[in-house]
């Protein structure tokens, strides 16, 4: 058996900016993928596609209706990289909800078989 990474060290790793999204989005779908197989992996990586599209759209419409119209170029770089680096986040802790329900409901149906 292998040894899953802890809910509370894939939290701290969320918190990396900018890699911790990729961090928990690639050891997510390792630990489905041991857990069960490949084909749950695929799952994960569809489902992990929903909150990246909505959280990516609104991204894109805080940084084009908000920041980009202002003045100061240094503010818009500054806001630009607080607004991606609280996406990003948001991006990391949801992509870790779809891993744990996921998790979840694969040991409930380990454990009823």
């Amino acid at each position: 058996m292998y040894k899953r990474i802890s809910r509370k060290r894939q939290c701290l790793l969320a918190v990396i900016p900018y890699l911790g999204f990729f961090l928990i989005f690639f050891t997510g779908a390792y630990q489905i993928s041991k857990r069960k197989n490949r084909l749950y992996a695929v799952l994960f990586y569809l489902l992990s596609l929903i909150p990246i599209a909505v959280l990516l759209a609104i991204a894109v419409l805080v940084l084009r209706f908000w920041v980009l119209p202002l003045e100061n170029v240094a503010l818009v770089v500054v806001l630009s990289l607080i607004v991606m680096f609280v996406i990003m986040l948001c991006l990391a802790f949801a992509v870790l909800g779809i891993e744990f329900c996921m998790i979840k409901r694969l040991t409930k149906e380990e454990e009823l078989l």
